[in-house]
């Protein structure tokens, strides 16, 4: 489109708190916001935890982006025709069931498998965002 500006920021997506401060910042400079592209993530990578205690993939691949989402909504708002793009894999079809009770896999981890629940996760985030924007629209 021209005269768009497209401005890279470095964010981790691994912590709560990094996200917070990313969109209060953000939105001070950026009241309206026309397209959020959730794609930045980790994959199949070794057990580990994010600032939060979350899993690493599913803290940073999808709660990340849900929480960066929810804090710029307003500014996604904003704009006339907002868009936010969420990348998946077919490695959800690798994801198996999750097991709620064991949502941080301990003792069962397995990195493509959680890779896999991420990319769902993400997956069921957009088409629910989906919907719940067109209800409001």
């Amino acid at each position: 489109m021209p005269g768009a500006s497209l401005e890279v920021v470095k964010l981790d997506l691994g912590s709560l708190a990094a996200i917070a401060e990313f969109a209060a910042a953000v939105k001070a400079v950026h009241p309206r916001i026309d397209l959020l592209f959730n794609n930045a993530g980790v994959m199949a990578v070794p057990e580990g935890r994010t600032a939060d205690g979350f899993e690493t993939q599913f803290g940073t691949n999808h709660l990340g982006h849900f929480a960066l989402t929810m804090q710029l909504m307003p500014a996604l708002l904003a704009a006339p025709a907002a868009r936010v793009v969420s990348t998946s894999s077919i490695a959800r079809f690798s994801a198996g069931k999750y097991d709620l009770s064991n949502p941080h896999m301990h003792g069962c981890y397995k990195p493509w498998v959680a890779y896999g629940m991420s990319k769902r996760a993400d997956l069921q985030f957009a088409l629910e965002l989906n919907r719940r924007l067109a209800v409001g629209a």
